[in-house]
């Protein structure tokens, strides 16, 4: 895991930033550079609409070309759909030579984007939905044309929003269910909302009480305690927590859970291989 330091700050400090995408996640990154006062960004997007409000919200400038925004920017982020990176890596890739690109898109390996970029100087990284919350995790892999002062600047731009780690190409894949994760423990807990409504409670006395549980767990699990060792704290013998647990394992709910990282996993695979 590695943090921000303030003497790695200066690493992209006078450097041009260009965004390609201003969907959720690039608006997160965004406002967590604006915040940190930088100013040297550029933002290009199909929709001319979501433009106007980046410039509103961050005073900062945007494009809808993508070449002008490479010719222009040192390092170049791209926040597209999967299924877009391709087309925007061709489209840019004679303006971006030994320039450094970083590319969030679930399942595009390292060796496509060097394959679609035409050098080895590119970033791929995870980061999830708690970036926009200040909160956020972000896995990142090296191309081979990547040296140290590249490995400081995504440690810098990511760690603006939250932690950073360094994995294997080979783990991506895996990551990429725990970007997804907050989406299924969402559902999660709505089914637990629904089922209590049906119980009697009110729907807002769940949900607040399920975000106190979850800001608990999280606290809980930081300070290093393990899920399991949470679940020893609470689970009396003979209780109603080793009761739903038992009902779990008898209709194999853990085998479900288990299967579901499975297809997130072989799905973010086939993102690769399109």
């Amino acid at each position: 895991m590695q943090f921000l330091v303030e003497t790695e700050r200066l690493e992209i400090m006078d450097k041009n930033i260009g965004f390609i995408g201003a969907g959720n996640m690039g608006k997160a990154l965004i406002n967590a550079l604006v915040k940190d006062g930088y100013e040297n960004i550029i933002v290009s997007d199909m929709s001319q609409d979501a433009l106007e409000k980046i410039e509103e919200d961050y005073k900062i400038r945007t494009t809808q070309n993508n070449i002008n925004l490479a010719k222009e920017a040192d390092i170049i982020v791209v926040c597209v759909k999967p299924n877009h990176v391709g087309n925007v890596l061709e489209n840019i890739k004679n303006y971006v030579h030994e320039k450094l690109v970083i590319s969030i898109a679930a399942g595009k390996t390292v060796s496509y984007l060097i394959q679609h970029v035409g050098h080895e100087k590119v970033i791929r990284v995870m980061p999830f939905m708690g970036s926009m919350y200040g909160k956020g995790a972000t896995a990142y892999v090296l191309g081979n044309g990547c040296n140290d002062e590249d490995k400081k600047k995504v440690v810098n731009m990511f760690g603006k929003s939250g932690i950073v780690f360094e994995v294997k190409e080979e783990e991506m894949h895996a990551v990429t269910y725990l970007a997804s994760s907050p989406g299924l423990i969402a559902m999660y807990l709505h089914s637990i909302v629904e089922e209590l409504k049906g119980q009697g409670i009110h729907e807002q006395v769940a949900r607040d009480y399920l975000a106190n549980v979850c800001y608990t767990m999280g606290d809980m699990i930081k300070s290093g305690e393990s899920p399991l060792e949470i679940y020893r704290k609470v689970a009396s013998p003979g209780g109603t927590t080793e009761a739903a647990h038992v009902y779990g394992e008898k209709h194999h709910f853990y085998d479900v859970l288990k299967g579901m990282i499975n297809a997130a996993v072989e799905r973010s695979k086939e993102l690769g291989n399109k």
